[in-house]
C-alpha cells in the first residue's frame, strides 16, 4: 500500500551541509455547516517507529469570519513556513489553506496553563530563521535545555544568560561536551535501565508467532523494530520572575540547528512562579529515577571525533548530489510481468572503499544491485505491477575493519510506469481471503504493530460452509450514524 503514498511525498531542496528537520502537522476539517477548523501539531518525533521519548503541542481552532489583525499576525510565520515548502518543492500554493490559516485562533488543546503562543519557522536567509540562542539576547532568572543533541557554544551562551541552568541530554552527548563548561550547569540524563529496556518488538510479541513476509523476511521486520528509548525531546524553557517562555519543535541545541538548518518550533507563554521545576517534574518524574543525574569527570578526556563517521557523512552528500544523474525506467514484459531498470551509466566512479547498492522497496536486502559495479544497468526482473513503485532503498558503505553504512528510502522518478497501478494494487489486496482479512486487521487493529506483522490463520478466515466469517482476533469495528 505505501505506492499510494507517491503522490504524497515531495522533495525539499535545502542548502548544502544543513539539514530538513521540521516535525509539523497542518490538519483542515470540514464541517457541512460550521466553519472549517484547523489543527496544528507541533512535534520533536519523526514519522518513524522509533521508542525515543519525545515531545508534542497540539492546537486546534475554527476559522473566524472576522478575524483579528492579531490572529493573522500571530500565524503569518506559520502561512509562511507552509508557502515556503510548496514552493520550494515546486508545487501550487494553497491559497485558500493559506488564507483560512490567518484567520484561526489557536489554543493549545486541553491545556489552560499558556495564555499566548507563537510560531517559529526555520527558513535559511529568511527573517523568520530560528535563533534562540543569538548572545546577549536574553538575561533569564532560570533556564531548562532538553535536547538530545548539544554542541559546546550553545552551552557557553546559556550560562552567560543565566545563573541557574539545568541541561538534559543524552550519556555520549555529555561525553562529548567539554567538561569546563558543565560546572555549575545541573545535568541529567535517562536511566541506563529505560533506554536501554527489551525492544518494542519483543514486547510487542512476546508469546506470539510471526508470519515472514514472503518478501521482506522475517529477519528484516525484527531489525526494524529494535531500538533504544533515549531522549529525543528538544524543548527549552526560559524563566523571567514569575513568566516563562517555552519553546517545543524540532530544534536540538546546536549551531546548525539554529544556523541554516530548516525547523520549526512553537513558543508558549505562561505564568508560574516556580514553572521550571514545574516543568521538569511534569515531563521527567514519570518515576523517580526516570531521568538520574550526570555527574561530569573532571579528568574525562573528550573522546576524538570518530573519522570514519565523517568519511561516510562525507560520502552521503557527495551521492545525494550525483543522484539525479540515475535514471530508471519500467519495461513491460506482458500484462503483470515488468522489469525495472536502473541506468547508472552517467553515474560518477566511486572512490575506492565505498560501494552504493539499490533495491527497489519492496525486495529483501540480498536482492540489491551495487551501483559500484562495472555494469551501467541493473536490472530488477519479473515485477508484478502491483509491486512497481518509484520507492528504492539505497544503502551507501564505508568498507573498513569495523565497517559503516548508511541507509534511507528515496523516492526517484520511474519512467513508463503503467497508469493504473493503483488499481493493480487493490487487485492485489483482494485476490485472496488472506489478504483481505491482513488489510482489515492493519485498517482496524488498536495495536499497528501486531495488525502489520502478525499472522492471520486459516480459521480465522474460514467459516463452516461459505468459506467466510467475521475475524475473530483482536480488532475493534467502529460505526457512525
Amino acid at each position: 500500500m505505501y505506492r499510494f503514498l507517491e503522490r504524497s511525498i515531495h522533495e525539499i531542496l535545502i542548502p548544502e551541509g544543513k539539514a530538513f528537520h521540521p516535525k509539523l502537522w497542518v490538519v483542515r476539517y470540514e464541517h457541512d455547516t460550521l466553519p472549517a477548523r484547523y489543527k496544528v501539531i507541533v512535534l520533536t518525533r519523526n514519522l518513524t517507529f522509533d521508542s525515543c521519548w519525545d515531545m508534542t503541542v497540539m492546537m486546534e481552532g475554527d476559522v473566524n469570519p472576522n478575524p483579528s489583525k492579531i490572529d493573522g499576525k500571530t500565524n503569518k510565520p506559520l502561512a509562511d513556513f507552509i508557502e515556503f515548502l510548496y514552493t520550494t518543492s515546486k508545487r501550487d500554493v494553497p491559497k485558500q489553506f493559506l488564507d483560512e490559516l490567518l484567520s484561526v485562533k489557536f489554543r493549545p488543546v486541553g491545556d489552560d496553563e499558556f495564555v499566548d503562543l507563537k510560531f517559529f519557522p526555520g527558513i535559511p536567509g529568511s527573517k523568520t530563521q530560528i535563533d534562540l540562542f543569538t548572545k546577549g539576547n536574553f538575561d533569564c532568572d532560570e533556564i531548562v535545555a532538553v535536547s538530545p543533541f548539544v554542541s559546546d557554544g550553545i552551552v557557553k551562551i546559556l550560562k552567560s544568560s543565566t545563573k541557574k541552568l539545568t541541561l538534559i541530554s543524552r550519556l555520549d552527548t555529555f561525553k562529548k561536551l567539554d567538561v569546563s563548561l558543565l560546572k555549575d550547569v545541573g545535568c541529567f540524563r535517562i536511566n541506563d535501565q529505560i533506554v536501554e529496556g527489551s525492544s518494542k518488538l519483543e514486547a510487542e510479541t512476546e508469546g506470539s508467532s510471526m508470519e515472514a513476509d514472503p518478501v521482506m523476511g522475517s529477519e528484516n521486520q525484527l531489525a526494524d523494530f529494535k531500538m533504544p528509548n533515549d531522549l529525543h525531546a528538544k524543548a527549552f524553557l526560559f524563566k523571567y520572575g514569575a513568566a516563562y517562555d517555552l519553546y517545543i519543535g524540532s530544534a536540538n541545541a546546536t549551531y546548525n540547528a539554529h544556523h541554516g538548518n530548516i525547523e520549526f518550533m512553537v513558543m508558549l507563554k505562561g505564568e508560574r512562579r516556580n514553572s521550571a521545576q514545574y516543568f521538569k517534574d511534569s515531563f521527567f518524574s514519570e518515576s523517580e529515577d526516570f531521568i538520574i543525574p550526570y555527574v561530569p569527570d573532571p579528568l574525562s578526556e573528550i573522546p576524538p571525533p570518530d573519522d570514519l563517521e565523517k568519511e561516510l557523512d562525507e560520502a552521503w552528500r557527495w551521492m545525494l548530489s550525483v543522484l539525479p544523474l540515475v535514471k530508471c525506467e519500467a519495461v513491460i514484459n506482458d500484462e503483470n510481468d515488468y522489469d525495472l531498470i536502473v541506468d547508472t551509466s552517467a553515474f560518477p566512479a566511486l572512490e575506492e572503499g565505498v560501494s552504493i547498492s539499490i533495491r527497489p522497496f519492496h525486495l529483501q536486502e540480498d536482492l540489491a544491485k551495487n551501483l559500484s559495479s562495472s555494469t551501467t544497468k541493473q536490472v530488477f526482473s519479473h515485477i508484478d505491477p502491483a509491486d512497481l513503485s518509484c520507492f528504492f532503498i539505497i544503502e551507501l558503505t564505508i568498507k573498513s575493519e569495523k565497517g559503516i553504512s548508511k541507509a534511507a528510502v528515496f523516492k526517484l522518478p520511474v519512467s513508463n510506469l503503467p497508469e493504473n497501478r493503483e488499481e493493480y494494487v487493490v487487485r492485489s489486496l483482494f485476490k485472496d481471503k488472506k489478504n483481505f482479512f491482513r488489510l482489515l486487521r492493519m485498517l482496524l487493529s488498536e495495536d499497528l504493530v501486531d495488525a502489520i506483522l502478525g499472522s492471520v490463520d486459516e480459521d480465522e478466515t474460514n467459516a463452516p460452509g461459505e468459506g467466510w466469517s467475521a475475524y475473530s482476533g483482536s480488532m475493534h469495528l467502529y460505526l457512525s450514524d
